[in-house]
C-alpha cells in the first residue's frame, strides 16, 4: 500500500512541477511579447511548446533551458525533475564531451552507443551528435596529417544546421560553410526577415540588401539568440525601414544611448521603456554632427551616416576603435567614403 501511495505522490508532484515550470515559461514569453512560433523555432514544434507551457508534457532540461536562455532568462534556479531516461541521455552526452579532445576513439564508440540506444531524438540533441561527429572527423584529419575533406566537412555542417533551422531553410544550403548556429540566428533569421538575400558558399557569405529594409520585431538574447552586440546596428538600419520596427533589449541596460543622436538625423525613434524602442522608418536621413558614447553604438552611428544624405561627422571614435580597429578601411572597401580626421 505504501509503495502505491508513494508512486501516486511522485506522479502528482511531477505533474504539478511541470505545470509550475510551464507557467513560468509562458509568463516570461508573454512578458517579452514573443510568440510561441518565434520562441519555438529550431527547438521544438509550436504545439509541443504549448503543451509544455500548460504542463501537458514533462519539463525536460535540454529544450527547457534553451528556451529560457533564448529569452535571456537564467536557469540556475531551476531544480529539474528529470526521468531516468533523460538523466541517462545527459550522462552519455557529458561522457562524449569529456572524451572528444583526449580519447576520440572512445568518443566514437559512445556516439554509436547513443544513436543505438535512443532512436528518437530532439532536434538540439541530434545537432549535438552531428557537431560531435564533425569534430571527430577534423581530429582524424589532424592526427593523420591529412588535409580536411572540404566536401565531407561541408556536408556534415549542413546536416547539423538542418537539425534546427526553420522548415524550408534546408533548401539551397548544399554549399554551407559557416558555423551553423551563427548562420541561422544572425543571418538566415534576422537578415532574411529584413528582406536581404543571403547566400553562402565555400568562398564566403554573399548578401544582397533591399532598397529599404523590412520592419521587424527583434529581441536580444544569449546565444543562440540574437546577439546584443548587433542590436544598435539593426536599430540604425531600421531607421530607414518600411514600417514600424520594435526592438527589445534583454541583456544590458543603456543600449539605446544612440537614439538621441539618430534623431538629429531625422530618425523617428521612440523609447517605449528603458529596454524597448519603436522605430518608424523614414525615407531619408540627413547628415549631422554626432557623438559616439560607446563602442557598439558608435559603429551604428557610422552605419547611419553612410545611409544619410550629406556629410556626417562622428566624434568619440576612440570608443569605436576599441572593437573596430579598421572600420573606415572596411567600409571603404565596400565603396563608402569614410575618412578619419
Amino acid at each position: 500500500m505504501g509503495n502505491h501511495e508513494d508512486a501516486e505522490s511522485g506522479i502528482k508532484f511531477e505533474r504539478e512541477y511541470n505545470q509550475i515550470c510551464g507557467k513560468m515559461l509562458q509568463e516570461e514569453r508573454e512578458k517579452r511579447g514573443i510568440s510561441r512560433e518565434e520562441l519555438a523555432r529550431g527547438i521544438l514544434s509550436k504545439t509541443a511548446l504549448g503543451h509544455m507551457e500548460t504542463g501537458r508534457i514533462g519539463w525536460t532540461k535540454l529544450p527547457g533551458d534553451t528556451l529560457m536562455h533564448r529569452m535571456g532568462v537564467g536557469t540556475d534556479y531551476f531544480e529539474v525533475v528529470a526521468s531516468a531516461e533523460e538523466l541517462d541521455r545527459w550522462r552519455r552526452r557529458e561522457d562524449i564531451c569529456l572524451l572528444l579532445p583526449a580519447r576520440p576513439g572512445e568518443a566514437v564508440g559512445k556516439l554509436r552507443e547513443y544513436r543505438h540506444a535512443y532512436g528518437k531524438r530532439e532536434p538540439l540533441e541530434e545537432q549535438f551528435l552531428c557537431k560531435a561527429e564533425a569534430l571527430l572527423a577534423l581530429l582524424d584529419w589532424r592526427r593523420d596529417g591529412e588535409e580536411a575533406d572540404a566536401a565531407r566537412l561541408s556536408d556534415m555542417a549542413r546536416r547539423a544546421v538542418c537539425c534546427t533551422v526553420p522548415e524550408g531553410w534546408e533548401r539551397g544550403m548544399e554549399d554551407l560553410w559557416l558555423a551553423p548556429s551563427e548562420l541561422e540566428a544572425v543571418l538566415l533569421e534576422a537578415a532574411a526577415r529584413m528582406g536581404a538575400r543571403v547566400c553562402t558558399s565555400k568562398e564566403g557569405i554573399y548578401v544582397q540588401a533591399p532598397g529599404r529594409p523590412a520592419a521587424i520585431e527583434l529581441v536580444t538574447a544569449p546565444y543562440p539568440g540574437f546577439p546584443t552586440d548587433l542590436q544598435s546596428v539593426v536599430l540604425a538600419v531600421e531607421t530607414k525601414g518600411r514600417g514600424v520596427s520594435r526592438i527589445r533589449e534583454t541583456i544590458f541596460e543603456n543600449r539605446f544611448r544612440i537614439v538621441e543622436e539618430l534623431r538629429k538625423m531625422g530618425a523617428s525613434v521612440e523609447l517605449c521603456s528603458p529596454r524597448e524602442a519603436s522605430v518608424k522608418g523614414v525615407e531619408t536621413l540627413r547628415g549631422a554632427d554626432l557623438v559616439a558614447r560607446e563602442l557598439r553604438g558608435g559603429a551604428a552611428l557610422v552605419a547611419a551616416g553612410l545611409m544619410a544624405e550629406g556629410e556626417t561627422f562622428v566624434e568619440g571614435c576612440a570608443y569605436i576603435y576599441r572593437g573596430y580597429e579598421n572600420i573606415g578601411r572596411d567600409f571603404r572597401e565596400l565603396g563608402a567614403r569614410v575618412a578619419s580626421v
